[in-house]
């Protein structure tokens, strides 16, 4: 070999030995830097989890809170404790997840009304880029409800008349900002109508005041509306969601009536940003899971709800949908929330 030949090898060991130092020391890089959220899913959840409800124990959302929380803890290996945090319509118990360790062990778990606290509240303590989607777990569309001697039997003839006669027709709902003052809004803004909102202080008194014959329409729970519909007592006229209700079959949605309106409340659970993707993947996959549960499914379906589950990515797109939806027709229709 030539002293050319030996320099020449001796360069290409000297680089070969310089080189795996480095690419060693590159792998290390990366491994400190995926490792933190790899190692933590792996071991997640090592400690309990804790599920903050927005509203008071004993209401709808807390049941279900409860009821999910039970099947979860055998999935994940830790107690799911559920803790209720009430005031300013869930505003507090969003902004004390929003601001806890983005670790998966503080979960939010809301209702749809979540989506209108921005227009509720110009000035949050909170960001909704603060939180992020885990799983939607159930929905409940309403019914568009009226007394059988209604001068009309369908949507369309309700809306055609209420077109031909601005502000003779009159929309009850639970108070202003609820799901119900919203949906009547959009309703509205979509089918080019003037109905009057009414606001109750409450679901229960907006019911009364229809049966009374104060309000020409209610949106209502179908669960506490079902059986005065089955005997008779309310005529139903439309369900809001994307798809019929099971339990009102027969019932068409409003979409299906030539008004682009489908929506329904929902309950989700949701995280703070920043939480590790594979930890919310644990937590998206054991609600899934739950969900399958027969018991659980038959409990959440016989007071009215339609179990949703699906992707993290899923409900964080529909959240967003409905945020920018709610801020069009509260501008447009110009709702005031006092």
């Amino acid at each position: 070999m030539t002293s050319t030949s030996v320099l020449k090898a001796r360069a290409i060991g000297c680089g070969r030995r310089a080189f795996l130092p480095a690419l060693v020391l590159g792998l290390s890089w990366i491994a400190s830097v995926l490792a933190p959220g790899a190692a933590q899913a792996q071991t997640f959840p090592d400690r309990p989890i804790r599920l903050i409800v927005t509203h008071a124990a004993g209401g709808a959302l807390d049941a279900t809170a409860r009821q999910l929380a039970e099947k979860l803890s055998p999935k994940l290996g830790q107690q799911v404790i559920v803790e209720n945090r009430v005031g300013a319509a869930g505003m507090v118990a969003t902004a004390f997840v929003a601001k806890s360790p983005p670790d998966g062990y503080t979960l939010a778990f809301v209702s749809s009304s979540f989506t209108i606290l921005p227009l509720l509240y110009p000035n949050m303590p909170f960001q909704m880029s603060e939180l992020t989607g885990v799983a939607n777990v159930v929905q409940a569309p309403f019914v568009l409800a009226v007394l059988p001697n209604a001068p009309f039997k369908t949507l369309p003839e309700f809306l055609a008349q209420a077109k031909a006669q601005p502000g003779k027709f009159t929309w009850g709902s639970g108070g202003n900002g609820s799901f119900g003052h919203l949906l009547g809004a959009w309703l509205n803004a979509e089918a080019g109508v003037n109905i009057t909102h009414v606001p109750y202080k409450g679901e229960a008194p907006a019911l009364q005041g229809l049966l009374a014959g104060d309000v020409s329409v209610v949106p209502l729970n179908i669960t506490s509306s079902l059986s005065l519909i089955k005997s008779g007592k309310l005529m139903p006229l439309a369900v809001s969601g994307n798809r019929r209700s099971a339990m009102l079959p027969d019932v068409p949605t409003i979409a299906e009536q030539s008004v682009q309106v489908a929506v329904a409340p929902w309950f989700a659970m949701l995280a703070p940003a920043g939480v590790p993707k594979p930890v919310l993947a644990r937590l998206n996959e054991a609600v899934n899971q739950a969900l399958q549960e027969r018991d659980l499914r038959e409990r959440l379906q016989n007071i009215g709800f339609e179990i949703v589950g699906g992707s993290e990515a899923t409900l964080q797109a529909m959240v967003e949908r409905e945020r920018v939806q709610w801020a069009r027709i509260v501008k447009e229709r110009s709702i005031r929330f006092d």
